[in-house]
């Protein structure tokens, strides 16, 4: 009986734990979206993250933000900041007078979330060097959460695939 109990008890064991880690995927799952974190894909960050900056970036009547990128919807913001250069938006003249120096800086550059203009206006920690952006986060223009600055870092560093 001793020969067995220990063979019982480990498989036992092992498909109580394989119930609770395969439960606690599905709850992380639920949960997560239910804390409206974003998953690293394009769709979700619009939901979460881009989905908020239309109201400012794409409304003519804002004359701080005319002539710059277009985010008031889930493909015309994602045309307008992947591999896009702040040389792209010659007629932004609040961009182009103030921030000059991010000409050559990309939006998003997919791969490297630290070489990007959308990082560093949601992440003060960011720096990209003499091209100084203004931080919305800091400003209270915009509020994301430290889990969806982290899946938008996650998802630029994977190549910000549509």
């Amino acid at each position: 009986m001793n020969l067995t109990f220990p063979s019982t008890r480990m498989k036992f064991l092992g498909v109580l734990l394989s119930v609770v880690w395969l439960n606690a995927c599905g709850t992380e799952t639920k949960e997560t979206a239910a804390n409206g974190t974003a998953t690293a894909d394009y769709a979700s960050l619009w939901t979460q993250v881009f989905s908020r900056c239309g109201g400012c970036h794409g409304v003519s009547s804002n004359t701080e933000t005319e002539g710059g990128p277009d985010l008031r919807t889930q493909a015309g913001a994602y045309s307008a900041l992947v591999g896009v250069k702040g040389s792209a938006y010659s007629s932004w003249t609040t961009f182009q007078r103030l921030r000059s120096e991010c000409a050559g800086k990309a939006f998003i550059q997919a791969g490297s979330a630290k070489d990007s203009m959308v990082v560093a206006v949601l992440d003060s920690s960011v720096s990209l060097g003499s091209c100084a952006v203004v931080n919305h986060q800091a400003t209270g223009k915009v509020n994301v959460s430290a889990a969806n600055l982290a899946v938008l870092k996650q998802w630029i560093d994977a190549g910000a695939k549509q």
